[in-house]
């Protein structure tokens, strides 16, 4: 009896503890838009989580309890140079920090946790996104905060609706893998997630939904094999990206094909204006948050000083941090992807590589590493083969005792 108390406290210490620091990356952002004190909270907080995270990093590589591997070492790359890009060219970090070093640690936080225990880690993460998510449709919604929450404003209780779109596909995953370990808390949390996705009423949303569902069928209803190769998932989208900014290079603003636009919702617009941005600064870019770029939108919106968001990722890294950024980028991907190369046509891997490929999708017309949830998605990627390895154990245990 003594020993299941033990061990019951314990469960209760560690929940508590992810909940602490997971709370603060899943925080909702909606009304630190309009308040300052709320923007200020949501940066404490994630501060001093990232500096919990730093002494326990520091503290498990002395005493030789954490392994880095391969992937984890290319996004802690990834994010150094453009630290270093940054400061050699601005003189210091400003805007950047949620890039620079919430995202890294946000990983490191997720990677570590499911090597401990992926199934504590996962339905604590799937807890918090059923509590957001219930929220922000429910009580947080545009119906009753018309003021603050308007999705035609693009601004929900929980951020950005590009924020409702990763974290809804983030769901989705968390969900599949933690399918068989409680069945309706993970499908509700599906469900969820795909209904924030609709109400955010956003292009990306509504592609996302569409490239999943036929995805879906194709997984139950022909062969998982047909996923068995992440890497054209993941090309295919970002070489479709490079033609159609060669095309916009091409037409100079001339973006109608008789009366139809064809300027993809005005982004090629943003595309010319961010090519010539980028123009004699094509090897290390301008830093995070570096340079802002004007379309003729801007004075419409009282936006008079511009934007930095590129509306497509492989620009986003061009503007960031020149080519060198962009070939680490994809070395980074390349090292996580090549941790999919596990068991041929099982399930998990099939809905990894098929949000692989929605993700490289929204990557075409929005600018993913803008925010560190995508990271949370390569920790579990990076990840996937301990938690299909220890499934299988499960399994194999069960079958013995049966």
């Amino acid at each position: 009896m003594l020993n299941v108390s033990v061990t019951k406290n314990n469960a209760r210490k560690k929940n508590t503890f992810l909940y602490f620091m997971l709370l603060p990356f899943l925080f909702p952002r909606g009304f630190g838009e309009y308040f300052s004190w709320y923007h200020s909270l949501q940066r404490y907080m994630l501060a001093f989580a990232t500096f919990i995270m730093f002494v326990y990093f520091i503290v498990s590589l002395s005493r030789k309890k954490i392994a880095i591997n391969i992937c984890a070492c290319w996004v802690l790359a990834y994010h150094f140079v453009l630290l270093i890009e940054t400061i050699c060219i601005q003189g210091g970090v400003s805007e950047g920090i949620q890039k620079i070093f919430f995202a890294p640690v946000f990983f490191i936080l997720c990677m570590e946790q499911i090597k401990k225990n992926w199934r504590y880690f996962l339905d604590v993460f799937s807890t918090l996104l059923i509590i957001i998510f219930v929220l922000n449709i429910t009580v947080f919604n545009q119906w009753i905060f018309p003021n603050y929450f308007l999705v035609d404003r693009h601004v929900t209780f929980i951020g950005h609706v590009q924020i409702v779109a990763q974290m809804g596909l983030l769901s989705v995953l968390i969900g599949s893998i933690m399918l068989k370990e409680k069945r309706k808390k993970n499908i509700i949390l599906i469900i969820l997630g795909i209904l924030n996705m609709i109400y955010s009423r956003t292009l990306v949303s509504f592609i996302s939904l569409a490239i999943l569902l036929f995805g879906i069928l194709i997984i139950m209803k022909i062969k998982r094999r047909s996923f068995n190769n992440p890497i054209k998932f993941f090309t295919l989208p970002y070489l479709i990206s490079i033609v159609l900014i060669s095309i916009t290079q091409s037409l100079k603003g001339f973006y109608f094909l008789g009366t139809i636009n064809i300027s993809i919702s005005g982004r090629m617009f943003i595309w010319t204006a961010v090519l010539e941005k980028v123009k004699g600064h094509w090897i290390f870019g301008y830093g995070a948050f570096g340079t802002l770029f004007r379309v003729f939108w801007n004075d419409w919106a009282g936006n008079y000083s511009g934007s930095n968001y590129t509306h497509s990722e492989i620009l986003q890294l061009l503007i960031d941090g020149g080519i060198v950024l962009v070939i680490i980028y994809f070395c980074m991907m390349n090292s996580c992807i090549k941790k999919l190369n596990i068991c041929q046509g099982c399930k998990e891997k099939s809905i990894t590589v098929l949000l692989l490929g929605v993700f490289s999708a929204i990557a075409i017309v929005e600018s993913i590493t803008e925010y560190y949830y995508y990271f949370g998605f390569l920790a579990i990627v990076s990840s996937l083969r301990l938690i299909i390895q220890d499934k299988e154990a499960a399994n194999n245990r069960s079958l013995l005792k049966g």
